[in-house]
C-alpha cells in the first residue's frame, strides 16, 4: 500500500511539473486542488495496523444433551432410573422362650393330700419311705440326692412327692406312728429307703430300694426315669 501510494504521488508530482511548465498560472489552482484531493484520499487510506479488530462476544455453551436411551431388541428401552434406597433392615423376631417345666404342688408329708394332688394334676406319686433319725442310708440319700438342687426340679417337674418318714428316735403321736405302718404294710415296705412310683390309681409303676453312698442325683433320676419309662 505504501508502494500505489508512492508511485500515485511520484505521478501526481510528474504531471503537476509539466503542467506547471506549459501553464503556470493554471498549474498553480490545478496544484491546489490536487493538493486538497490527494489529502482527502490519504485520510480515507489507514494502513491495517490501525484498524481496530471486531470484538465478537464469547458464544456460552451450549446446555448438556442427556444421552439418548438405550433401545434393545424386541422395543425395550431402557431409561436412566432415580437410585432406589436400600431395604430398611427387617427386625428379626425374638428368640422363643426355652420351654419351662411345670411346677407341680410341694412335698407333702399326708398321703390322703398328696394322691388327691397327684389326680388333679395328672401325675404319678414318688413315695420316699425313709428313717431320718437312725437309717445312716436315709440319711446320706437326704444329704447327697434329696437336697440337691438338680433332684427337687426333677421332682418338682414329674412328680407329686410324699414323703413317709418312719421316726423312732424322735417323739411321734400315736396316730402318725399307726398311719406310718399302715402304708408301710399298704405297699410292703421291707427296706430303708426306698423310692417308688405310684400312679394315680395307686398302682405301683416300680421301686428303687436302698442308697449307695457316693452314687448322687445323677444315678439315683436315671433309675427313676427307667420306672417311669415302663
Amino acid at each position: 500500500m505504501r508502494i500505489v501510494l508512492l508511485v500515485l504521488v511520484l505521478v501526481i508530482l510528474g504531471a503537476a511539473g509539466y503542467a506547471y511548465y506549459k501553464d503556470p498560472a493554471g498549474c498553480q489552482k490545478l496544484g491546489s486542488d490536487v493538493a486538497a484531493d490527494t489529502t482527502a484520499i490519504v485520510g480515507t487510506i489507514k494502513p491495517p495496523y490501525l484498524t481496530p479488530t471486531p470484538v465478537v462476544p464469547a458464544t456460552p455453551p451450549a446446555p448438556a444433551t442427556p444421552p439418548p436411551p438405550t433401545t434393545y431388541p424386541m422395543g425395550y428401552v431402557a431409561t436412566p432410573q432415580a437410585a432406589v434406597p436400600a431395604p430398611a433392615p427387617v427386625a428379626t423376631s425374638a428368640a422363643p422362650a426355652p420351654v419351662v417345666p411345670p411346677t407341680l404342688p410341694g412335698n407333702f408329708t399326708d398321703y390322703d393330700q398328696a394322691l388327691a394332688a397327684a389326680r388333679k394334676s395328672n401325675v404319678p406319686m414318688l413315695i420316699l419311705f425313709t428313717g431320718s433319725d437312725w437309717c445312716p442310708y436315709c440319711q446320706k440319700l437326704e444329704q447327697e440326692v434329696l437336697s440337691t438342687s438338680d433332684f427337687t426340679k426333677y421332682t418338682a417337674s414329674h412328680f407329686v412327692f410324699l414323703t413317709v418318714d418312719d421316726l423312732r428316735n424322735s417323739p411321734v403321736s400315736d396316730d402318725q406312728k399307726a398311719r406310718v405302718a399302715q402304708l408301710e404294710q399298704k405297699f410292703k415296705i421291707n427296706a430303708f429307703p426306698t423310692l417308688m412310683i405310684v400312679g394315680t390309681d395307686e398302682t405301683e409303676k416300680g421301686r428303687q430300694e436302698g442308697y449307695n453312698p457316693g452314687s448322687g442325683p445323677a444315678a439315683v433320676i436315671g433309675q427313676l426315669d427307667q420306672i417311669a419309662a415302663k
